[in-house]
């Protein structure tokens, strides 16, 4: 029947979602033999699977009434360059993003309207150039997309790890906000760890400038076991694994560095509830280095992370994150508690540009 033929073009969907991961990250054992989530959604949540064909858009709906799907006709030419074009207005603050937010929206989420629409949480398992791009500011012609629901992204729900809660139990807070190796300073992220030092008190270490090095790093994070892991320093994210890594006072923590990090976190369980890498960023146009972005929960071994798709500067970037962690420390779920720092920032008169907001996913586990 219908419904079985899509349960099985779903699984072969996971299936090439956990290869392409394994692919980049040059890992076998990235994706597999790990606690994933239920692939059975839940109520309360729509995933959404996207792929790009060469003459449509398949859309893949799975909510807890079922699967669905729908072809929209859109080339795969035509899409790929409205979403580049819609990446560059949000990331340099151009002219333009809601016509073309407005645009994507009528092909990506407009066509889904009804399955979606009692979906408090969209999970979106994105596709070639959609990992490029922050769903959450889609634009319906009134409203962005983040004003309707919460927005969270993963690599495929057979390798999100279905973790713990964030909780009080314990934190690192890690930042740079000087110029080091030649890299931009980020003065802002002094205030964001004092503010989140002061939320978290006596469960939060901190760790900055020349305190934040590898090996306070490696002794601070394996002396019990972490519930978050908050790195506020430049990360880039390229089109091979080689490219991507955290800047730290004396170097650079590549992903087998931070794996073995968050591994030694969670006294070797892998149950980090959240890695935060709160300036980071991605090549524009490169849907690998997105790739990498996206899988970087999966591949560290946390069952989720926050991460910017650009560099966004950092004073909106320290608001966000303090009105984020708030959100947990009230018990919000990670995907409302985001949602809720999104739109703190959209209804004020400073930020409300989706240049300042909308660059910030949470990746893998929304609980």
């Amino acid at each position: 029947n219908d419904e079985a033929r899509l349960r099985d073009a779903r699984g072969v969907i996971e299936t090439f979602k956990s290869a392409e991961l394994q692919d980049y990250f040059l890992d076998d054992c990235v994706g597999s033999a790990r606690q994933s989530a239920t692939l059975s959604a839940e109520p309360g949540i729509a995933v959404v699977y996207p792929i790009i064909q060469p003459d449509r858009l398949d859309i893949l709906v799975e909510t807890e009434a079922g699967l669905s799907y729908t072809a929209v006709p859109v080339s795969g030419r035509a899409l790929s360059a409205r979403l580049g074009r819609f990446r560059r207005q949000l990331q340099s603050f151009q002219p333009g993003y809601r016509e073309t937010g407005r645009a994507l929206h009528d092909w990506l989420i407009a066509p889904i309207r009804e399955q979606i629409a009692h979906a408090e949480v969209l999970v979106i398992v994105p596709d070639a150039a959609l990992r490029l791009i922050p769903f959450s500011a889609l634009y319906d012609g009134e409203r962005f997309l983040i004003q309707n629901h919460a927005v969270v992204v993963t690599p495929g729900l057979s390798v999100t790890i279905a973790g713990e809660t964030p909780d009080t139990s314990r934190i690192v807070l890690a930042g740079l906000t000087e110029n080091v190796q030649g890299y931009d300073p980020l003065p802002g992220v002094a205030a964001e760890i004092q503010a989140l030092s002061e939320l978290y008190g006596t469960n939060g270490v901190v760790l900055l400038n020349a305190g934040f090095n590898s090996e306070q790093l490696n002794r601070v994070v394996a002396e019990a076991p972490l519930s978050i892991l908050h790195l506020a320093s430049h990360a880039e994210f390229g089109g091979d694994r080689q490219d991507t890594f955290v800047l730290t006072w004396d170097g650079r923590l590549d992903l087998d560095q931070l794996e073995t990090l968050v591994r030694a976190s969670s006294g070797g369980t892998g149950s980090l509830a959240l890695l935060t890498l709160a300036a980071c960023q991605t090549a524009m146009g490169d849907d690998r280095a997105a790739l990498g972005l996206a899988g970087v929960a999966v591949k560290a071994g946390a069952s989720s992370a926050l991460a910017t798709l650009w560099s966004v500067a950092d004073e909106s970037a320290s608001k966000l994150m303090v009105a984020f962690y708030s959100g947990l420390r009230g018990n919000r779920s990670r995907a409302l508690a985001l949602r809720e720092a999104q739109l703190q920032l959209l209804n004020s008169d400073e930020y409300s540009h989706p240049g300042h907001w909308s660059a910030f996913m949470l990746i893998g586990d929304w609980h």
